[in-house]
């Protein structure tokens, strides 16, 4: 009759007829690699995946500032041509050219209206 020896993996058994005494091995590189290999890969993927997703949101981002930059130049610009444009229509020479325009005079010897105020309570 053979020898039958019982070898035991992880959760279960072996029966093996006819084997002499042997070492017994682990066979977990060929299977364990395998499962760590597949979780790095997944890693390093989903790694590259939101490196990616946050490099573009900063490009659209650094984008968006840089027009909203742009935008306060141009308003900086227009705010110092209505200053300017405010200082010559403030001016006296200008004042003077509406008063020619609308052909009014300057009056000389102003009349002044005198009125008496008389209040009900004599």
């Amino acid at each position: 009759m053979s020898k039958i020896n019982i070898a035991s993996r992880r959760s279960y058994c072996v029966y093996r007829r006819g084997v002499g005494k042997q070492k017994i091995q682990r066979n977990t590189t060929a299977q364990g690699f395998s499962s760590i290999g597949a979780f790095v890969f997944v890693c390093v993927i989903l790694v590259g995946v939101l490196y990616l997703f946050s490099t573009n949101s900063i490009a659209i981002k650094g984008d968006e500032i840089y027009q909203i930059e742009q935008e306060i130049q141009d308003l900086a610009r227009e705010n110092e041509q209505l200053i300017i444009m405010e200082a010559q229509l403030r001016s006296l020479e200008n004042v003077e050219d509406i008063i020619k325009d609308k052909e009014m005079r300057e009056i000389i010897q102003p009349v002044y209206i005198e009125r008496e105020l008389r209040v009900a309570l004599d």
